[in-house]
């Protein structure tokens, strides 16, 4: 998914099909795309904080959240997962 670290789902498919999967929670903060959230996410934050859809300068990979805005909240969630790399 856009904006969050990436996580490995292992699934043995040799003998058929593979039903009721769960895919664990993704956590976001990855504002750049590198599977990391660090300072780059954050210089990438800052430039379009307090921005929402259809403002210039909005970038929807930092709305962490989803709800259309660049705020507070977001931040939030970049610090809860600052320095953590995806799988």
């Amino acid at each position: 998914a856009p904006n969050t670290l990436s996580r490995a789902l292992n699934a043995n498919t040799t003998s058929g099909n593979v039903t009721g999967l769960t895919f664990p929670n993704l956590l976001g903060g990855d504002g750049n795309d590198d599977n990391s959230v660090d300072v780059l996410d954050i210089d990438a934050l800052v430039a379009s904080f307090d921005k929402c859809t259809g403002d210039v300068g909005f970038n929807a990979m930092v709305d962490f959240n989803g709800d259309g805005c660049v705020d507070v909240l977001d931040i939030d969630i970049l610090v809860a997962n600052f320095d953590l790399t995806g799988e």
